[in-house]
């Protein structure tokens, strides 16, 4: 119980700090993709949480309205964020392609990279096209 506690703790707590990235993408004009940028600090959140909860995979999937967040854990797809704001879809699909050096003007085809990230992990990423945006994994 009082893993789970502070489990839930946490989660809160980086939730907060999403909502204020989201918020601040929206209210801020410039770039999004400096190394202070909040897109910046929303998708290395999302890898950071992942790694701290042993998560395989990082699935970014869009959604009618916007992007759903999943990670898998033992082989279970669990939600990270419901739904990421549809606005802020197409940077941080644009954010993981320019980590992974890949081409953001391309959304037909599918297109596959990788990233090494903070000496943590060594990230695969995998990006395919679909009927509302592109889902990205990251393994």
């Amino acid at each position: 119980m009082k893993h789970d506690a502070l489990v839930q703790k946490a989660m809160n707590r980086v939730r907060l700090s999403q909502n204020n990235n989201i918020r601040r993408v929206r209210e801020e004009g410039g770039n999004y993709f400096t190394d202070n940028a909040p897109v910046v600090d929303i998708v290395n959140n999302i890898i950071e949480e992942a790694i701290a909860r042993r998560a395989s995979d990082i699935h970014f999937e869009p959604v009618a309205d916007g992007i759903r967040c999943r990670l898998r854990i033992d082989g279970q797809l669990e939600r990270l964020y419901d739904t990421i704001p549809q606005d802020l879809q197409d940077f941080i699909i644009s954010r993981i392609k320019i980590m992974c050096d890949m081409d953001i003007a391309e959304h037909r085809i599918p297109q596959d990279g990788r990233f090494p990230y903070n000496g943590e992990a060594d990230i695969r990423v995998s990006v395919l096209p679909l009927i509302n945006g592109e889902k990205v994994v990251m393994r």
